[in-house]
């Protein structure tokens, strides 16, 4: 199930479409990050996720900040994760940041490697994707943000597939550096 989101008040995002997160365990909720929102100022799912995703510092359950996946599902066995984000207009675009958790120890790690591709129709994602790969760390378990430099890749439509580096992925935050391509 890909979840499909709108924000026409969203500085540049018009919607974005994700595959829905794992439920973990019986206490932790990854499925439906349920303020998976574009903030206004930023173009960004925001909802900063905390290092322990087994916290619940706000009282609203565990694993609230996040979305997650497990590399073993059916709709994902073999397959990254595929995010597509829509803008308004086509944008030249310098980076990506995606606020990823990395407790190594209960089988969550940044992804290993991504690729993003561009379209300005959203039908075809034609052309070199930007890749990028993400050495994996067992010392630091805690939340980072990892950036991924889109060297002024132009487009109105952004997919990003994430690959796993263990069993677990899990995002809270993903914002964009970009401008209108009209402004460029």
């Amino acid at each position: 199930m890909v979840y499909e989101k709108s924000s026409p008040a969203a500085k540049g995002i018009v919607s974005y479409s994700i595959p829905k997160g794992v439920q973990r365990g019986m206490e932790v909720d990854c499925q439906t990050k349920r303020t998976m929102v574009m903030s206004k100022v930023t173009d960004l799912l925001m909802d900063w996720g905390k290092d322990n995703f087994r916290t619940d510092i706000h009282g609203f359950g565990k694993g609230y900040e996040w979305i997650g996946w497990r590399s073993d599902i059916p709709d994902l066995n073999g397959k990254p994760v595929e995010i597509i984000f829509e803008f308004d207009t086509v944008r030249n675009f310098s980076a990506i940041i995606l606020h990823t958790n990395n407790m190594f120890t209960k089988d969550v790690q940044v992804f290993v490697r991504a690729k993003v591709f561009f379209s300005i129709g959203g039908r075809h994602f034609s052309g070199e994707p930007v890749q990028f790969s993400y050495m994996p760390d067992t010392v630091m378990d805690h939340a980072r943000d990892v950036t991924i430099k889109l060297h002024h890749r132009v487009g109105r439509y952004l997919k990003i597939n994430l690959y796993f580096a263990v069993k677990w992925i899990m995002l809270s935050e993903i914002s964009f550096i970009s401008v209108s391509f009209k402004n460029t």
